[in-house]
């Protein structure tokens, strides 16, 4: 989409829409269209007519297990988000992509976590534990990161995302699997802390990875994937809560 301009013509003039703005347009007009469908077919849950009252404590009591969990999501999203924001440059200024080329690895990165998540989440666990699932996940990660620009052709770039994504869906639904299991009674926040964790990643991420950038393309992808492999160091800590 960003390849293509629209123009439309009116009686009353011409509406113009550059080939960066199309892609914006486009998102745009789905989120409309997802908005018309909730609006229309989404149900509401059963309302509940009796309420009660209780306390409700915000002091929150952080085992060490899962402080371990939290560490370990925020170095994988951090990663992620590092990747994808430093990728786009990279690819376009030091490997010649043209936007489609881009746009290929960021849809294989995402078509991969999202076929592979669902299933290391179902049957993962029949052939490694949760413990050796996360840290192949990010031995396979770190290495493949490390190994990121001392590639520069196509294909094998597409591997090593490929690669890449493979050990982060490896790693992302064991961690989501550990810290619900952590308290039946305080599943959702400690999702919710998990969540946040991961939000702290997101907006360190691309920080850090377009100030590494300026100091050569290889800095942001082989200090990232060392974080990942000194935080397989973590998982000594890594056991199953009381």
């Amino acid at each position: 989409m960003s390849q293509t301009d629209i123009h439309i013509k009116y009686t009353i003039g011409l509406l113009h829409l550059d080939r960066f703005s199309v892609p914006f347009f486009f998102v745009a007009l789905l989120g409309l269209i997802v908005l018309l469908v909730v609006m229309k077919w989404l149900k509401n849950t059963a309302r509940v007519h009796k309420f009660t009252t209780r306390k409700v404590s915000l002091r929150f009591t952080f085992t060490k297990y899962f402080i371990v969990l939290l560490v370990l999501s925020f170095v994988i999203q951090f990663v992620v988000t590092l990747f994808e924001t430093v990728f786009s440059i990279y690819g376009k200024d030091e490997l010649g992509f043209n936007s489609n080329q881009v746009g290929i690895g960021f849809m294989l990165c995402g078509s991969i976590m999202a076929v592979l998540q669902p299933v290391f989440a179902t049957y993962g666990e029949k052939f490694l534990s949760t413990k050796k699932q996360i840290a192949l996940g990010l031995l396979i990660s770190g290495l493949s990161l490390i190994a990121f620009p001392f590639f520069n052709n196509e294909f094998l770039v597409y591997g090593l995302i490929v690669v890449f994504a493979a050990g982060g869906a490896m790693v992302t639904p064991n961690l989501l699997s550990a810290v619900s299991l952590i308290s039946r009674k305080n599943t959702g926040r400690n999702i919710s802390i998990q969540s946040s964790t991961n939000s702290i990643g997101q907006i360190l991420g691309p920080v850090l990875g377009t100030w590494l950038i300026a100091g050569g393309f290889y800095y942001p992808f082989i200090i990232a994937g060392s974080i990942v492999l000194l935080a397989i160091g973590c998982l000594f800590f890594f056991k199953n809560p009381p």
